[in-house]
């Protein structure tokens, strides 16, 4: 299956990954790499498909076009730090027929080089991203937290765990598109373990079960809620997607506020 970038597409990140994910995990279980460093680089560098060099090269990971190169290349401005500096450059970066090719090459690009053979084997993601951004990966001074980051927001870490061959952790106990009931008064965040929200932020329907204190908005006890998405983060905890924003459905306590 070829990935190719259609030139009026735009993705979401939920899209993108939906489409990155057999070929991320497949390379892991090729390359022992971690599937969620892989996948969270992809995010970062390509703005989840967005950005100029992946609608230009199908380049996810803007790896430099050295002289060893022998593909396709596409130059395009690129930000680097000189001791501590930003800069922006103009850099040949290599290019290829899809995704799936980006994805293969980033892997073999890691393979290939000594400096980043720390990597291969290491089932830690926090410690992969720190490994990556010390052998010289970006120059970014803090690239590797936002790869960490990454994969704790969209809980690609249990892509690692799909990629060995291994179940889930938790079991969760909610199903897309079911309507459940709040056990206790909950706060309405932007984003799994994010902000919270204020009440203006909320759907009028849910303002109407809602009320704000001083932290922000706060649904009621008993209101219904409808599962939009489901996140499982590395502590344990599940967090739920409402139309207005994120609650907490089980605590990493064992708690459960939706039932």
């Amino acid at each position: 299956m070829k990935l190719r970038r259609g030139e009026s597409m735009t993705y979401t990140v939920e899209q993108f990954l939906a489409i990155i994910k057999p070929f991320v995990i497949a390379d892991m279980q090729r390359t022992k790499i971690l599937a969620s460093l892989t996948a969270a680089q992809g995010i970062k560098e390509s703005k989840y498909g967005n950005s100029g060099l992946t609608q230009k090269g199908n380049a996810l990971f803007g790896i430099k076009a050295t002289k060893s190169w022998k593909g396709k290349t596409v130059t395009m401005p690129t930000t680097e730090y000189y001791n501590g500096v930003k800069t922006t450059v103009n850099a040949a970066f290599r290019a290829y027929d899809s995704w799936a090719e980006s994805i293969t090459d980033h892997s073999d690009f890691l393979l290939s080089n000594k400096r980043y053979s720390n990597l291969i084997g290491v089932t830690d993601y926090q410690q992969a991203c720190k490994l990556i951004k010390a052998d010289g990966y970006a120059t970014g001074p803090q690239y590797d937290t936002g790869l960490i980051d990454l994969i704790k927001q969209y809980s690609l870490w249990l892509w690692d765990l799909e990629a060995m061959g291994g179940s889930l952790p938790i079991q969760p106990p909610f199903v897309l598109g079911k309507t459940y009931t709040l056990q206790s008064n909950m706060y309405v965040r932007n984003a799994p373990e994010g902000q919270n929200l204020a009440l203006g932020d909320l759907t009028e329907n849910a303002k109407t079960h809602a009320f704000e204190d001083e932290n922000g908005a706060v649904l009621r006890k008993q209101t219904r809620v409808t599962v939009k998405e489901l996140r499982i983060l590395d502590t344990g905890a599940i967090w739920i997607r409402i139309p207005s924003g994120w609650i907490c459905g089980r605590a990493k306590s064992g708690t459960v506020y939706v039932a």
